[in-house]
């Protein structure tokens, strides 16, 4: 008896253990890149919601077993790559994973130089790279402004708070005294303009000389025109060996800007809405008196004018930076295409309003962009783009003679009512301006009308199964017009002590930057172990800057016209400056374990005292993936 039990307690073990083996699911598949169907070892593989896994041979295979399961969800990653999710059950055969490329991962393309590209992975130079979604995650006034913190070795200023003006950029640091510190901004292949044009408030406020390269009216850097919706990446050169392919222009870094491009589909119609305000984050904080302690600091004469006030307590901080401006930004895209023709067309619109009152920026703009593919081996590009942007900034950067508003509210007790009655503002005793009189009638205004175009034709010369030889030319226009007004009534408190009351500055400039490139790139491939890369090419460009400002004095009371004053001022900079420049660079990829880059520029330009002789950069760099070992 005690045999027979024992015989079927053991086959019952065995049918159970049977059942429990039958229950586990066997996956088995294998990695690729979709791209190129080349297998992706050491690709993550796991089982949603588990922690069973594996990674991917040299082969791109893999094998997993997940026990008790009739089906399961396999997640494959790698670090460059979009996360795929694949559904498997007891039927699903081998799986076959294809793994699609991501932007800001090892394997994004990056560009090297003015006709060269290479994976992140093979780069052996320091740049940076910020894509549109990170770009425009929060929301930022300017392009300048939304760069900040985006990468390492940028630094980003803003010395006022007034909407759309003042950002300074440093990429690689202080490298000259006299000359500008910006980087150079690359849009489309198109090198624009970065200028810093200075209103002429300075002109009232003393703080800075007509010229000064660091004017203290913190004028707005011509990069805050552009549309950050309409960017599809920004590559930064930071290294000087990636820098050194465009010149002397390059000594502070050059910032790429691509944008967004069609595709083939039907259309996509993008809209995106903002809403958004600007209060004071932290006050300073204002000292409060009383009737002995406003004696003591300010003389007996105060007691009386503490009296009058009833020893009220008034918050200039709050009564000057208290409002709260209101943001407004749309923006409308489409993209699409056919197999032959792309194209992108968006618009913008926003508004924006400071946290002083009659101070705001606005900015409308438009922009098209079209590809369209001759033939097999030709193709052409046409990139525009058309802006206008206006400004109110009042007058709030750095002065000598205490008018702007936060040196006047410095030297304003909270005491003293200096607040207007019945369209009245009584004169400041204690400085020589009242600072919401200025507010309310002095007028710094800035209006910028925009156009940026450029064609690219791309001509593949040569494709053979080794050799490869490509030609594009590749022409830009950067053309805007801009006109700053500046107003200071003869009413106003520090106007009417002045020996000629009443200031009307109008500041007008018209600038042209324009540039033609010329390049040849081969590719060469020596067997599965060796690519060459020779690139060469032209650049031809040209700066054209006329910037005319009047200052008038002793205005006619109402009269806004430079004519119609006592004296008038004239001060004009006329800027013609012309490029030549050619460069030659090799780059040489060793079984993808070593990569070598070599190359040099020569230029030559007006602005050089013997405009015949030619200044040389030249680059190299090195680079081993380990990894590949």
């Amino acid at each position: 008896m005690k045999s027979r039990l024992s015989s079927m307690v053991a086959l019952l073990l065995i049918a159970v253990t049977g059942s429990l083996v039958a229950q586990d699911l066997d996956i088995a598949g294998r990695v690729y890149v979709q791209s190129t169907n080349e297998p992706l070892a050491g690709a993550n593989i796991r089982i949603k919601g588990t922690y069973v896994g594996t990674t991917s041979d040299a082969g791109g295979g893999f094998r997993l077993q997940v026990r008790e399961a009739g089906d399961a969800t396999v997640i494959v990653s790698y670090l460059g790559y979009k996360t795929v999710e694949s559904y498997v059950t007891r039927t699903s055969g081998a799986l076959s994973i294809g793994m699609e490329e991501d932007v800001l991962k090892t394997s994004e393309v990056v560009v090297t130089g003015l006709a060269s590209s290479v994976k992140r992975e093979n780069l052996a130079n320091a740049v940076a790279t910020v894509s549109a979604k990170e770009l425009v995650g929060a929301p930022a006034q300017t392009l300048d402004q939304a760069l900040a913190g985006k990468f390492a070795g940028i630094s980003i200023s803003q010395n006022t708070g007034a909407p759309g003006g003042g950002i300074y950029i440093d990429l690689r640091g202080v490298s000259t005294i006299e000359g500008s510190t910006q980087p150079l901004f690359v849009i489309d292949g198109v090198i624009i303009s970065n200028s810093e044009i200075q209103s002429g408030i300075d002109l009232v406020t003393k703080a800075a000389g007509a010229g000064s390269r660091r004017p203290q009216g913190q004028p707005a850097s011509r990069i805050a025109d552009i549309n950050p919706y309409d960017i599809e990446n920004i590559e930064v050169l930071k290294g000087a060996s990636a820098a050194a392919i465009y010149g002397a222009k390059a000594t502070n870094g050059v910032v790429i800007i691509t944008t967004k491009r069609g595709g083939t589909g039907e259309a996509r119609v993008e809209i995106n809405q903002l809403v958004g305000m600007n209060n004071l984050l932290r006050k300073i904080g204002t000292r409060k008196f009383t009737r002995q302690t406003a004696i003591d600091t300010y003389g007996a004469a105060y007691g009386p004018i503490f009296d009058q006030n009833g020893g009220r307590f008034i918050d200039y901080e709050e009564e000057m930076y208290g409002e709260t401006g209101m943001i407004y930004e749309t923006t409308v895209s489409t993209r699409g295409g056919t197999e032959s023709t792309h194209y992108f067309v968006s618009g913008v619109s926003r508004t924006e309003d400071g946290i002083i009152q009659n101070t705001g920026y606005s900015r409308y703009g438009g922009r098209l962009n079209l590809n369209h593919r001759i033939t097999d081996r030709a193709n052409v590009s046409l990139f525009t783009n058309f802006l206008r942007t206006e400004s109110n900034r009042a007058i709030t950067g750095n002065d000598n003679t205490n008018t702007t508003l936060g040196f006047s509210l410095a030297f304003t007790p909270s005491f003293l009512n200096i607040l207007p009655k019945n369209g009245v503002y009584p004169d400041h005793t204690l400085n020589p301006s009242n600072p919401f009189h200025t507010r309310d009638v002095l007028k710094n205004t800035e209006q910028v009308n925009r156009s940026i175009a450029a064609v690219q034709l791309t001509w593949n010369l040569l494709r053979t199964n080794e050799q490869l030889l490509d030609f594009s030319a590749q022409a830009g226009v950067d053309y805007f017009t801009l006109e700053n007004k500046v107003l200071s009534p003869p009413e106003l408190q520090f106007e009417r002590n002045s020996s000629l009351p009443g200031a009307s500055v109008v500041q007008q400039t018209s600038n042209t930057n324009s540039n033609l490139y010329l390049n040849l790139v081969h590719n060469y491939t020596s067997g599965p172990s060796a690519t060459f890369r020779t690139s060469a090419g032209l650049q031809f460009e040209a700066l054209d800057r006329n910037s005319v400002l009047n200052e008038a004095r002793g205005l006619i009371v109402t009269q806004t016209n430079v004519d119609q004053a006592a004296s008038v001022n004239a001060l004009q900079e006329v800027t013609i400056q012309r490029d030549w420049g050619f460069f030659v660079q090799e780059e040489v990829n060793l079984s993808d374990q070593y990569f070598l880059t070599a190359g040099v520029r020569g230029d030559r330009s007006s602005t050089v005292g013997d405009t015949k002789s030619m200044l040389f950069f030249p680059k190299g760099s090195a680079s081993v993936r380990l990894s590949k070992f």
